[in-house]
């Protein structure tokens, strides 16, 4: 990991996505990056060509060569306005491709070598003119490096306390929680562990819940180090709640099967992703 860090923001011009890159600019101040890439791809895929438009007329290569066109100068629009907002310490590079967006991240992921990738959320079931948020399950599923998830209207404030929601098997995973001064500013001091479990055996679960804490602090010794464990079926409400109770500025997902959104289906992901846009969520991926 470098020491000056890259951002990677898939960009689709909408209030979204312009937000991500307000919020990436504030991060970029407490977290010592040197550069921001916007990536925003170009791509219609055979059947879409094929579609008529609601005037009932098929787009023809100029067309397509115009809506290429105007996507790459809205692109460099986007960099102009941002490099003002940026300042001479933070660069603010574009990458422009005709590829599938998951693709193409990918690819970018691979030539720049970036640290964390950013993609803004919205509320779920409201109307979103972000091309990125709707395709936000693959593009989270297939990075190759972890996602910071930006509810939309979040502003970015000191990260002091983390929520770490996962099931017992975590202690595996724990030991990647060493690298988060890599992708999250030195604010941060207090990691608190969510462990889900339905068991009935109270002494067992004291057991559990110190081991927890042992492994913890003797992995983390930075951080101040808690640990709660809850019954309930509801996940992403609990997780919700503890947020609030906790006053938690960052939600953190741990790779695998030991992250709270693996096992949910594509409409509850997509819901527990945003967390009907109350803070931000890091998919953290195995290094």
């Amino acid at each position: 990991m470098s020491a000056t860090k890259k951002l990677l923001i898939p960009v689709d011009f909408s209030s979204t996505s312009n937000h991500t890159i307000d919020y990436a600019i504030a991060l970029s101040r407490e977290l010592e990056v040197s550069e921001i890439i916007l990536l925003k791809n170009f791509h219609y895929t055979s059947f879409e060509i094929l579609l008529p438009s609601p005037q009932f007329i098929l787009p023809s290569r100029q067309d397509l060569a115009d809506r290429k066109q105007e996507n790459l100068t809205r692109l460099l629009e986007l960099k102009t306005f941002y490099e003002r907002i940026a300042g001479d310490s933070i660069k603010i590079n574009t990458v422009f491709k005709e590829m599938p967006i998951e693709t193409f991240v990918n690819s970018v992921i691979d030539d720049e070598q970036p640290d964390l990738m950013l993609i803004g959320t919205t509320i779920v079931d409201e109307p979103t003119d972000s091309y990125t948020f709707l395709n936000i399950t693959e593009l989270v599923r297939t990075s190759r490096i972890s996602v910071l998830l930006i509810p939309d209207g979040t502003q970015y404030s000191a990260i002091k306390t983390a929520l770490i929601p996962c099931n017992l098997k975590a202690l595996t995973d724990i030991g990647i929680l060493r690298h988060l001064n890599n992708i999250i500013p030195r604010s941060l001091s207090n990691l608190t562990l969510l462990y889900f479990d339905n068991s009935d055996d109270i002494l067992e679960d004291a057991r559990r819940e110190k081991s927890l804490e042992i492994v913890g602090r003797q992995t983390l010794p930075d951080y101040k180090f808690n640990v709660y464990r809850s019954k309930k079926q509801d996940v992403i409400g609990t997780v919700g709640r503890y947020t609030r109770d906790l006053d938690v500025q960052l939600i953190i997902a741990l790779p695998h099967s030991h992250n709270f959104l693996y096992n949910l289906t594509h409409k509850n992901l997509i819901r527990a992703i945003s967390l009907d846009a109350k803070e931000p969520v890091l998919v953290l991926k195995a290094l």
